[in-house]
């Protein structure tokens, strides 16, 4: 018995056009065109803080304030605008002090105690190890008289990400030209300029400016991916080998940001440094202290923003020592519930 192949055959029958014409078929908008996609495009292009900080305003600004500005209106017969004050000061400084008080706190230890202290503590350790890995073998003093150190790094760093983050499916002459190419892109964005916000939100393209350099440079780096990489593999995330059994793994933005700051500041610290010294040892300690120093940082920002949650009240108590939010309410003082103090449920 001979069992032939069943071929599956679409028929495009007269006057009916194909779906989708072009392959590349395009999420990205903003109104009048697609006003969810755009806004939500907006809101991302913003970043957590600005994510956060919409969902927070229309989530519980809008409808807090709302709801005490009609506080009690049945029993006053009037609006309750003290109360709808005491709940705008709250909600206004709490949600935006959450992020503004670890960024003031960064922004400080990164001027005075170096940039690596915006590096999370497991990327020290990772980048620390890389860096004194690539020093053994390097003439350091030379390439600092040079100003060449960082650039240098920089390519090793580099094809260490991209030779883990391809699982080894690159390699060769084909890795040593993406490291070039990719160094000199890198140092490109870097010292390109920033949009302005409007440009920013509305996805306006500007070629030269940093957010497009990079958004060109992500592309490739999500070709490499899709090319190397199995299809359950999340192709934006970075890989960068370490000590460690299991590699580090970032988004290409985030990676590129510590690799930026661990190099700045190891290779300014190097640069101060006179006399003889081992470069091994000295790298090591260097990565002791950040590490330490950015422990500090993260239980700094965590007792300084708990501190001042617990100072908000204080903003906004009312100096009368009147609570507007029971305005119109009776009883002893000022529930009908209460009873001698207490709360009698049958009333």
């Amino acid at each position: 018995m001979t069992l032939n192949p069943i071929s599956a055959k679409v028929e495009n029958k007269k006057g009916v056009q194909p779906a989708l014409k072009d392959k590349n078929v395009s999420f990205r908008g903003f109104w009048p065109g697609t006003p969810i996609v755009g806004t939500m495009d907006a809101i991302d292009r913003g970043g957590v803080a600005a994510s956060f900080l919409t969902q927070d305003v229309i989530g519980m600004w809008v409808p807090r304030i709302k709801a005490g500005l009609h506080r009690n209106e049945e029993e006053t017969g009037q609006r309750n605008y003290r109360f709808a004050a005491t709940e705008a000061i709250r909600e206004v400084i709490s949600g935006p002090s959450t992020f503004f008080i670890p960024a003031a706190l960064l922004w400080v230890t990164r001027k005075y105690f170096g940039s690596a202290n915006e590096v999370p503590v497991d990327y020290i350790k990772g980048l620390g190890d890389d860096f004194a890995e690539f020093a053994k073998n390097q003439d350091i003093p030379r390439l600092i008289k040079k100003g060449k150190l960082k650039e240098k790094y920089y390519r090793h760093a580099i094809k260490n990400m991209l030779k883990t983050s391809t699982n080894g499916g690159l390699d060769g002459v084909e890795l040593d030209k993406k490291v070039l190419d990719y160094t000199k892109r890198i140092l490109e964005i870097e010292h390109a300029h920033k949009k302005n916000f409007f440009k920013r939100l509305f996805a306006i393209k500007q070629e030269d400016s940093r957010e497009d350099l990079f958004a060109s440079l992500s592309d490739d780096f999500v070709s490499l991916r899709k090319k190397h990489t199995p299809p359950n593999e999340d192709v934006f995330t970075t890989k960068f080998k370490t000590e460690a059994q299991k590699p580090l793994e970032k988004g290409l933005n985030k990676f590129l940001h510590y690799l930026k700051n661990y190099s700045n500041d190891v290779t300014s610290s190097l640069a101060k440094k006179r006399g003889a010294f081992e470069i091994g040892e000295y790298i090591k300690n260097f990565n002791v202290k950040r590490m330490g120093s950015r422990f500090i940082t993260n239980m700094t920002m965590i007792a300084l923003t708990s501190s001042f949650f617990v100072f908000i009240p204080k903003l906004y108590k009312h100096k009368d020592g009147v609570n507007p939010g029971l305005n119109g309410l009776n009883g002893p003082k000022s529930n009908p519930k209460l009873e001698g103090g207490q709360f009698d449920e049958h009333k």
